[in-house]
C-alpha cells in the first residue's frame, strides 16, 4: 500500500473561485419590517458583480445594490400583502448565496424588526 499523493487530483486553478461564503455582521440590527431599508452586509466571499450574490430577508428577495468581495448592500423591501407583513415575526432571517453557493457560517443573521 503506498501512499497516496496528497496534492493529487488537486488543480491550482480551481482554488481562485471557491472562497467560503461568510457573514460576520449585518447593519443596522434592526429595521422596521413594513419600510424599505438598505442593509449592509460584512463577511468574505461576496461577488463584486452584484447580480451574482443572492439575498432574502424574512423570506423577501433583497436586490444587491453595491458589492465587493467583503461588503454588500442591498434594498428590503417589505411584502406587499398587508395581511403577510402582519404576519412577519420580530426577526427577520438574512440568507445569502453567492454563484448558487450558499454562506458556510452566518448564512442566517436575525434582524429585529422594530414595529
Amino acid at each position: 500500500g503506498e501512499k497516496p499523493d496528497p496534492g493529487r487530483g488537486l488543480s491550482r486553478g480551481d482554488l481562485s473561485f471557491t472562497a467560503a461564503v461568510t457573514v460576520s455582521s449585518a447593519s443596522p440590527s434592526t429595521i422596521n419590517s413594513n419600510s424599505p431599508a438598505e442593509i449592509q452586509l460584512t463577511g468574505s466571499g461576496f461577488s463584486p458583480l452584484p447580480d451574482r450574490n443572492n439575498i432574502t430577508v424574512g423570506g423577501q428577495p433583497c436586490p444587491v445594490l453595491n458589492s465587493t468581495c467583503s461588503v454588500l448592500f442591498c434594498l428590503y423591501t417589505p411584502a406587499a400583502s398587508a395581511r403577510r407583513r402582519h404576519l412577519l415575526s420580530s426577526d427577520l432571517t438574512v440568507e445569502i448565496s453567492v454563484n448558487d453557493q450558499p454562506a458556510v457560517s452566518g448564512g442566517s443573521l436575525l434582524v429585529g424588526a422594530d414595529n
